[in-house]
């Protein structure tokens, strides 16, 4: 008997540890908050990607190489 005592304990402490934590907001993060990134909107597409990820031109950015170059081949033609 003393185990189960034991065992629902732990569990008690566990539930209780999880409300907390999810009452201070620190989900899959250990600091508690998400790390924000700066985002650039495509210049052919309009879709917003991070600005480590996106491609720059001209200080243009771009989502992809295919729409970079697309949007220079408009620039010409």
């Amino acid at each position: 008997m003393g185990l189960v005592r034991i065992l629902l304990l732990a569990l008690l402490v566990y539930v209780i540890w999880r409300l907390i934590r999810g009452a201070l907001g620190q989900r899959g993060t250990p600091a508690g908050r998400l790390d924000s990134q700066r985002m650039q909107r495509c210049e052919h597409c309009g879709l917003n990607v991070p600005e480590q990820e996106s491609l720059r031109h001209d200080g243009r950015h771009f989502c992809c190489l295919e729409h970079k170059q697309a949007w220079q081949d408009k620039q010409r033609g």
